[in-house]
């Protein structure tokens, strides 16, 4: 299980990530040797979150592509849970678009559950490998305890096809779960399938602790944020209490930026933590969170008035661009 470095480890497992510990400090120490400027962001709509999977782990870059170039997005991060998203879209993007390298955790404080999003890290540091298996190995054993769940419980078993679909998934099951419990006629739609089976599955502790995720994504040289800091779901905000004691626990980690600008915020909401962040000099980050097929959301949405947010409003670029 996650600790505040990392997770118990075998024996050949640690052999060969101190090794890579050992190539990558060599590597990072020839980068700091021979510093190289970084090219100025693009000025214009940005949008810092953004998603080339779908909810149920489906590659849809092209419409991502699509939906940044309708809305004149210069600059963007991908935020999967791959630290290599970026990477991996070399060649496709135009040349007068940037992308950020960027990724996402579900993670978990002392208080609660939260999203984390890392930027600008080396994603061949050993501390983003280990990061990224640890959440993939529990995302597998939460996705074994319910498969075994639905099964002895109430009978419900999915094909070898549908059961290889899952163990390929690299992102929350439950999406995808109710999806195929609908297609095998279990269920009417989605939400029965959720509300009925799915969400009352205890599957034990599924997430990375957010300790973790920041000594990772600084370990590779990376910025952390608070992503969606008062939630997703606007009609269950967290309360100023909450959100400060959440604040606190992610500040004595080492988070140094927060999500101010995001897709189901509106103008109050944003100023509320614009002011917070700028109390604790924390940088300014904006994203959509958009996932592609996702209903009422597109890149560039920053804002539940769908007004655009500027790159020189996310005081994240700056310190990225020094």
């Amino acid at each position: 299980m996650a600790n505040q470095k990392g997770w118990i480890l075998d024996s050949d497992a640690k052999a060969y990530f101190e090794e890579k510990e050992k190539q990558y400090e060599a590597a990072h120490q020839r980068k700091k040797d021979e510093p190289q400027k970084k090219p100025a962001f693009a000025k214009g709509a940005a949008d810092l979150h953004v998603h080339r999977k779908d909810p149920e782990g489906v590659d849809a870059t092209e419409t991502v592509l699509k939906g940044l170039a309708e809305a004149d997005i210069k600059t963007f991060a991908l935020t999967d849970s791959d630290p290599f998203a970026a990477d991996r879209l070399a060649g496709v993007l135009p040349e007068d678009v940037r992308c950020i390298n960027g990724v996402s955790f579900a993670c978990f404080t002392d208080f609660g559950e939260i999203n984390l999003l890392g930027y600008d890290f080396d994603p061949e540091a050993p501390s983003m490998a280990r990061a990224v298996a640890a959440g993939r190995d529990l995302r597998a054993q939460k996705l074994e305890t319910q498969l075994s769940y639905l099964k002895f419980h109430h009978g419900i078993a999915f094909t070898e096809e549908q059961l290889d679909l899952l163990a390929r998934l690299d992102a929350e099951s439950k999406p995808l779960l109710a999806k195929l419990m609908v297609q095998n006629g279990v269920v009417k739609d989605a939400d029965e399938a959720l509300m009925g089976y799915i969400n009352g599955i205890n599957a034990g502790d599924s997430l990375i602790s957010a300790r973790m995720v920041v000594d990772a994504v600084r370990d590779a040289g990376g910025v952390v944020v608070w992503g969606h800091p008062l939630g997703t779901d606007p009609s269950k905000k967290l309360t100023d209490e909450d959100f400060s004691r959440q604040l606190q626990f992610l500040l004595s980690y080492g988070v140094t930026g927060m999500e101010c600008y995001y897709s189901s915020y509106g103008a109050k909401d944003a100023g509320y933590l614009i002011t917070q962040a700028e109390a604790y000099r924390m940088l300014i980050s904006g994203g959509s969170d958009y996932y592609p097929g996702a209903a009422g959301n597109r890149p560039g949405k920053l804002s539940s008035e769908d007004a655009p947010v500027f790159s020189e409003k996310l005081s994240l670029l700056n310190h990225l661009e020094a």
